[in-house]
């Protein structure tokens, strides 16, 4: 690749494609009017897609980032459209299951800090007692889990603070450990308590086999919803995180060569060998975002005149 080639390469960008040409046309036909016996179920998942990428545009009145998208669509209720509905609430789902995973790491990386504090490891009684005792000091500790879940209100839980302190850098990881813990309980009642979101995730996250999703998890807490908070929690960060950790670095040990471990077991000790921070997965949006951009539909200001044009008075 030659600085050359790469101008002559220029041409096709989307960004260069001409306003008014047939190019441009065809573009906007395929990925925001599929329509007809024709479209796949994937053609109408995508359409739908970029079209809330652009409801979210014309709600900032700017470009918006994939985040942005994801808790637009994840706060949103209805945006009278029943194709986009149906779209927002497989978004809204999928926010769900990365908020836990985000949540679950955070209860990682504090059994991870309580690894390290001894420098020959420990054991995982030792975790067990360890986090059961420390988690003592918390509002709620001793109550049951269900009692818990039901008083936190998913309407009014600060979804985005929470994960702002999980994914942060301030705090320390015993504060995280609760922030996960609320977080959880919130995702839960969410569900709970919004039949259309749980029928979502019963059809695309269910988790078979040996995955694991949000649903896998919210059913594990339902079995074990009598249980008081700590003991709960002590049992998920050690049955549930830490061995779930053990055995999915062993599988990409074995499959892939990779190493992935966080800690060492040594003489039935686990000693830390690297921290956690939890990351975010990223979904396509970014690509989606930067094509709506160049192919003249999203700017700085969010919708252009001609993407308001297209969509009609709803947009």
């Amino acid at each position: 690749m030659t600085p050359e080639l790469l101008d002559e390469l220029w041409p096709i960008l989307p960004s260069q494609i001409s306003e008014g040409s047939q190019e441009l046309a065809i573009y906007e036909q395929l990925l925001l009017n599929t329509e007809g016996s024709d479209a796949t179920v994937g053609d109408l998942s995508r359409t739908a897609s970029l079209k809330l990428v652009l409801e979210t545009a014309r709600a900032s009145s700017s470009r918006p980032d994939p985040m942005a998208v994801r808790w637009h669509l994840f706060s949103s209720q209805t945006f009278g459209d029943d194709d986009l509905d149906r779209q927002r609430v497989r978004w809204e789902a999928y926010h769900c299951h990365d908020f836990m995973q985000i949540a679950a790491a955070a209860l990682l990386e504090w059994a991870l800090v309580l690894m390290g504090e001894q420098d020959t490891g420990l054991t995982l009684a030792e975790i067990r007692g360890k986090v059961w005792e420390r988690l003592g000091s918390g509002v709620g500790a001793d109550e049951e889990w269900s009692t818990y879940q039901r008083s936190i209100d998913p309407r009014t839980f600060d979804y985005q603070e929470a994960w702002s302190r999980l994914t942060g850098r301030r705090g320390t990881p015993e504060e995280k450990a609760w922030d996960a813990i609320s977080a959880v309980a919130a995702l839960f009642e969410r569900v709970a308590q919004d039949e259309d979101l749980g029928e979502v995730m019963r059809r695309e996250l269910p988790g078979a086999g040996n995955a694991r999703s949000i649903l896998t998890e919210m059913n594990w807490f339902v079995d074990n919803a009598g249980e008081p908070v700590r003991d709960l929690i002590t049992a998920y960060v050690v049955d549930r995180i830490i061995l779930r950790h053990s055995w999915v670095a062993m599988q990409k040990l074995r499959r892939q060569k990779d190493y992935t471990f966080l800690f060492e077991v040594r003489d039935g000790r686990l000693l830390r060998r690297n921290g956690y921070v939890p990351v975010a997965t990223t979904p396509r949006l970014n690509p989606a975002i930067q094509f709506l951009v160049d192919v003249g539909l999203v700017d700085d200001e969010g919708l252009t005149e001609r993407a308001r044009e297209l969509l009609g008075e709803a947009a």
